[in-house]
């Protein structure tokens, strides 16, 4: 249901000329009736997520309750699938130091439309030991967030807008609220910023 809808917006988008993108924002492996059929927390899932034309995606919490799911998802190669789009801005391993994902990416639509991708978690203390995860409001003091925010104003990269990737739990405080989109707004102004967020259910600008 989800892929037919895309793709009728996606058609009618091109008749007008416009572009659509297609985001997830994490949480992936659970939800379905899949998510507990295997051992591993969404072992099921993971194929046939990859068959969707996600434009980009983000890790939710729910991928980093266990150390097994996070470890899967690496190492079956669901992450490194989406070709440097599967975006995690403050997640990263735990033993290795690097980061899950790409910490950004610039991704373009079939009418050229250019969109600069960010993907955080919330400030999550109990995830599993396979991972860590970095507070947003230091992530977004480091110089890749601020080099990558530049980008957006460089006319060479013709960024129409940022968009912000997270999953913040329901309870807590609004992603418009949080740093990473604040930093970005507070630097470029002049470009839209567009939050997609799990959990909440909602989209706001």
């Amino acid at each position: 249901d989800c892929l037919s809808f895309y793709e009728h917006l996606k058609a009618k988008a091109a008749k007008k000329g416009k572009d659509l993108f297609l985001f997830n924002s994490g949480d992936i492996v659970d939800g379905t009736g899949l998510s507990d059929a295997t051992v591993i927390d969404g072992e099921a899932l993971t194929p046939l997520i990859q068959q969707m034309p996600f434009t980009a995606l983000t890790s939710g919490n729910h991928e980093l309750y266990r150390d097994e799911t996070m470890t899967h998802m690496v190492s079956s190669g669901f992450v490194a699938s989406w070709g440097g789009r599967y975006i995690t801005g403050n997640v990263f391993n735990a033993t290795t130091g690097r980061r899950i994902g790409e910490p950004y990416a610039i991704v373009q639509g079939e009418q050229k439309t250019n969109v600069m991708v960010f993907g955080f978690l919330f400030n999550m203390e109990n995830h599993c030991a396979a991972v860590d995860v970095r507070r947003v409001q230091d992530v977004v003091q480091e110089q890749w967030f601020l080099d990558a925010v530049d980008k957006a104003a460089d006319k060479a990269y013709a960024i129409s807008a940022i968009v912000v990737l997270g999953a913040p739990p329901a309870l807590r405080p609004p992603l418009q609220r949080d740093p990473s989109s604040r930093k970005a707004r507070g630097y470029r102004p002049q470009r839209r910023v567009q939050l997609v967020r799990g959990e909440g259910r909602g989209v706001s600008t």
